[in-house]
C-alpha cells in the first residue's frame, strides 16, 4: 500500500501544477480507474489468501470429525455389550439394555453424534440410541438404513453419506458413516454399526453473514450448505461447480454467476470432498465502488482542495483491508480494546495458527490411540479390509516396519506388571535408539512388540522385568515380518495363560514351549478314577488324582483346558448334590461355576475350589452313611422289641427280615450301639423279665417262656449272671423303686 500512495503523490503532485484542470480530472479519472482494477485484484487475492486458511482449517476439522468417528467406532466394536447387540441370538432385556446403554453413553459424550444404530443380521433387528425406538428392520423409522447395511451402495473407505433423518416429525441432515466387521472370523458380517453426525460442527465454525459456505462431493453433490433446501442437491450441471470439479489445484479463487448473481468463488480440496465459499460480488467490491465514486467528484474540487483530496482518498484505500477485518469479525474473533486494526487482523492470524498447532497435536493423541487399537485388531487376525500388513501399517502410520523382523514378549497382566512394562519399555527406547517398542494390553495379556536394527534388545526387558511376580515372561524367537504375527501371537497368549503352572517369574522361550495338542479328547478315565476316590471318601488320594487331570487337560489348547476343568466342576457338583451335600443354587445365588478362578496365578489357586469341594462331597457321604447306619440300628431294636417272645429270634431271622448279610447288621449295629445283636436280645428278655417277676406271681419257669427262654436252666443262669440275683430274690426285694428296671 506504501508503494501505491507513493506512486499516486508523485503522480499527483507533478501534474497538478503542469496541467490544466481538464487534464487534472482526466489523469485523476484514468488514476482512480487503475487504482480500483488494482485494489479490486488485491482485495481478491487477499480474501483468497485468507479464506482458504479458513477453509483447509475446516478440511482439517472434517478430517478430525472422521477420525473422531472411526476411533468411536472401533472402540464400540470392542465393547462386548455392543458385539452382543450386533452377533447375539435371542437377547434378553437386561442384555439389550446394557449395549444400548453403551452406545448412549457414546452420544453423550460426541455432542455432534446425533445417532447410533446397530444392526443385528441375523435377529434383523435394529437397536437405537434411547431417544429412538428400536424395532425390527421392516418396521424401524429411519427407513434410510437399508441403504447403511448395503454393502453395494456405500462409497470406499469411512466417507459419510449424507442424508436427512426423520426425527420427531422433523427432517434433520446427517452424515452416516456405516461400520462392518472386515474379519473372515466374524460370527455374520452382514451386521453394522452406524453413526449419524449433525452438521453442526460445520455450522459453529462457519459463522457468518456476508458469504455462504457449501461443502460437495466428487460427483457434485451437496454435503453441506448454509440453506437447508440445498442439502442433497446435484449442483453437478452448475457451471462454477464444474469448474472447481475440473480444476487440478487445491485450492483457488475467481467469479462466476451463482443462482444469478455474480459472485466471487473460493474453494479448497480434491479427490473427495470440496469446501467452497460464496461472496456477493458487489457486497465484496462495495468500497471500491464508493472509492471510485469519490475519486471522480474529487476531480472537481482537486485546483482548490488537492492536498485534503489526497489525504480523504488514502484513508479510502485503506477501507478494503478495513473490511477484510470485519470479515473476521463476524467470523467470532473479538478484536483487542486498544489495538488498531491491522494489529487485530495479525492477532487474528496469530490465533488461526495457534489453534491449528492444538488441533494437531490433539490429532497426533487420536492417533497414537487409534494405531494403538489397530495393533490389536492385527494381532488377533483383522486386516481392517486390507490386503497385507505392510499396506495396513502405511495407511494408520503404525510406529513399526511391516517388512523388518520383529519379537514379542508376554505376561499375564496385572496392575503392578504394566508399571514395570512401562519402565522398561522406557529403557528400552533409550538404549536402542533406532529400535522400535510398542505396549498393548489385549484382554488378560500384556504384550511388548520389539523391532530393533541388530540383536540383544531381550536381555534388558528382561532384567527390567526382574521383579514380576505373576505368572512367566515368554519370549518369541525372531519373527521375518509383519504378517507372520498373528500366527505367533495366538501361540504365545497360550504359554502366558498356562504360566501357573510354572514357577512365578520364569523365562520361557517360545521355541521351547510345549505344543498343545489340536486333536482333543476329554480325560474320562481320570475322572472317574477321581469320582471313585470321592465316594470311597479318601480325600488324600482324590487331591492327587486332581493334580494329574489338570496336568493332563493342560495339554490341549488353553479353551479347551478350561472346558475340561469346568466340566469336573460341574461333575463334582452333581456328585455333591447326588450324595446330599451343600445347597442346590438358586436365582441371585453363586452359579456352580462362579468359584473357579478366570485367570489362575498358580497351580493351588486352581486346585482350592476343587479341594474343597471334594472334602464337602467326602463330608456329605460320611454323614449319610452314620444316618444310615443309625437307621439301621434303630430297625434292629425294633424288630427285638417286637419278637424278643420268640424263641427262634437270632440275627440270622433280623438279617433276613432287613434285607441284609448277618456279618453286615452284625458290624454296623456294634459300631453304632457298641454291643452285639445277640447282647441286645439278652438285655431285651431280660428287661421283659424283671418286670414281668415285679407285676405278677407268675412262676419263674412260666416267665421264662414267656420272653423267649424255654430252658429253665439256662434262664436261672443267665438271670443271675445279668442281674446278680436269682429270680425269686429279685422278687423278694418287692419294691420297683428299688431295683431300676
Amino acid at each position: 500500500m506504501g508503494i501505491v500512495r507513493r506512486r499516486f503523490f508523485k503522480q499527483y503532485f507533478t501534474e497538478i501544477w503542469l496541467l490544466l484542470l481538464g487534464t487534472m480530472a482526466i489523469t485523476i479519472t484514468i488514476l482512480s480507474l487503475f487504482l480500483y482494477k488494482s485494489f479490486e485484484a488485491s482485495t481478491i487475492r487477499t480474501i483468497h489468501k485468507l479464506n482458504r486458511e479458513s477453509l483447509y482449517e475446516t478440511e482439517r476439522m472434517n478430517e478430525y470429525v472422521r477420525r473422531m468417528i472411526r476411533t468411536s467406532g472401533m472402540e464400540l466394536f470392542s465393547e462386548p455389550s455392543v458385539r452382543n447387540l450386533l452377533y447375539g441370538e435371542d437377547l434378553g432385556n437386561f442384555e439389550a439394555l446394557l449395549g444400548i446403554r453403551r452406545i448412549d453413553s457414546v452420544r453423550s459424550m460426541e455432542r455432534y453424534i446425533h445417532s447410533i444404530y446397530v444392526y443385528n443380521a441375523r435377529e434383523n433387528y435394529v437397536y437405537a440410541t434411547s431417544d429412538i425406538t428400536s424395532s425390527s428392520l421392516e418396521t424401524f423409522a429411519d427407513r434410510g438404513i437399508l441403504d447403511l447395511i448395503d454393502r453395494a451402495k456405500l462409497p470406499s473407505g469411512l466417507i459419510p453419506l449424507a442424508r436427512f433423518v426423520q426425527t420427531g416429525g422433523k427432517s434433520v441432515p446427517v452424515h452416516s458413516f456405516a461400520f462392518h466387521s472386515t474379519s473372515a472370523f466374524a460370527p455374520d458380517p452382514s451386521s453394522v454399526l452406524v453413526i449419524n453426525i449433525t452438521l453442526e460442527w460445520l455450522s459453529e465454525i462457519l459463522q457468518g453473514d456476508l458469504s455462504s459456505f457449501l461443502m460437495i462431493d466428487e460427483a457434485g453433490r451437496v454435503l453441506y450448505h448454509d440453506d437447508l433446501k440445498y442439502f442433497l442437491s446435484d449442483l453437478s450441471s452448475e457451471p462454477y461447480v464444474e469448474r472447481i470439479l475440473s480444476s487440478r489445484e487445491e485450492s483457488g479463487a475467481f467469479t462466476a454467476s451463482v443462482a444469478g448473481t455474480y459472485s466471487l468463488v473460493l474453494h479448497a480440496g480434491k479427490g473427495g470432498l470440496y469446501f467452497v465459499r460464496i461472496f456477493p460480488y458487489q457486497t465484496v467490491m462495495a468500497d471500491l465502488r464508493s472509492l471510485q465514486r469519490t475519486t471522480l467528484r474529487g476531480v472537481l474540487f482537486v485546483l482548490l482542495f488537492g492536498v485534503l483530496i489526497t489525504f480523504l482518498l488514502s484513508r479510502r484505500l485503506y477501507r478494503p483491508i478495513k473490511r477484510i477485518v470485519q470479515v473476521f469479525k463476524s467470523s467470532g474473533l473479538n478484536e483487542e480494546p486498544g489495538r488498531d486494526e491491522i494489529g487485530n487482523l495479525s492477532r487474528a492470524l496469530e490465533s488461526i495458527v495457534t489453534k491449528t498447532a492444538s488441533l494437531e497435536e490433539f490429532q497426533r493423541t487420536q492417533s497414537r490411540v487409534l494405531q494403538k487399537e489397530v495393533l490389536k485388531e492385527f494381532l488377533q487376525g483383522e486386516m481392517l479390509g486390507f490386503s497385507d500388513a505392510k499396506t495396513l501399517f502405511r495407511e494408520y502410520g503404525l510406529p513399526l516396519k511391516a517388512e523388518e523382523p520383529f519379537k514379542l514378549a508376554g505376561m499375564q497382566y496385572s496392575s503392578r506388571n504394566e508399571g514395570l512394562a512401562e519402565a522398561a519399555v522406557k529403557t528400552l527406547e533409550k538404549s536402542f535408539p533406532e529400535g522400535r517398542v510398542c505396549l498393548l494390553q489385549i484382554e488378560e495379556i500384556l504384550l511388548i512388540i520389539m523391532q530393533e536394527k541388530g540383536e540383544g534388545m531381550e536381555e534388558p526387558l528382561v532384567s527390567g522385568l526382574e521383579d514380576i511376580d505373576r505368572g512367566i515372561i515368554a519370549l518369541s524367537g525372531e519373527i521375518p515380518e509383519a504378517d507372520s504375527i498373528p500366527r505367533v501371537f495366538p501361540v504365545l497368549r497360550e504359554m502366558v495363560k498356562f504360566g501357573f503352572l510354572s514357577k512365578p517369574g520364569s523365562i520361557m522361550l517360545l521355541e521351547s514351549g510345549k505344543k498343545r495338542d489340536l486333536s482333543f479328547e476329554y480325560p474320562v478315565e481320570i475322572e472317574k478314577q477321581l469320582l471313585a476316590q470321592v465316594r470311597a471318601g479318601d480325600t488324600t488320594g482324590a487331591e492327587t488324582v486332581l493334580i494329574n487331570f489338570i496336568k493332563s487337560a493342560s495339554a490341549y489348547k488353553y479353551d479347551l483346558f478350561r472346558f475340561s476343568i469346568r466340566r469336573l466342576y460341574v461333575s463334582l457338583r452333581a456328585l455333591l448334590r447326588e450324595v446330599g451335600g451343600g445347597e442346590i443354587e438358586q436365582a441371585g445365588k453363586e452359579t456352580p461355576l462362579d468359584s473357579l478362578p478366570a485367570e489362575p496365578s498358580s497351580l493351588q489357586e486352581l486346585a482350592a475350589p476343587f479341594v474343597t469341594l471334594i472334602r464337602e462331597i467326602c463330608f456329605a457321604i460320611e454323614s449319610n452313611r452314620r444316618a444310615r447306619h443309625e437307621e439301621l440300628s434303630t430297625e434292629v431294636e425294633r424288630l427285638i422289641q417286637e419278637n424278643y417272645s420268640d424263641p427262634n429270634l437270632s440275627m440270622q431271622v433280623i438279617a433276613d427280615s432287613l434285607g441284609f448279610s448277618v456279618s453286615h447288621i452284625s458290624r454296623v449295629f456294634k459300631e453304632v450301639r457298641g454291643l452285639s445283636v445277640a447282647d441286645a436280645i439278652t438285655d431285651v428278655r431280660l428287661k421283659a423279665a424283671k418286670r414281668f417277676l415285679l407285676e405278677g406271681d407268675s412262676p419263674a419257669k412260666e416267665i421264662a417262656q414267656r420272653v423267649g427262654l424255654f430252658n429253665e436252666n439256662y434262664f436261672y443262669t443267665l438271670f443271675r449272671k445279668k442281674v446278680g440275683l436269682s429270680p425269686a430274690e429279685f422278687r423278694k426285694t418287692g419294691s420297683q423303686d428299688k431295683i431300676k428296671l
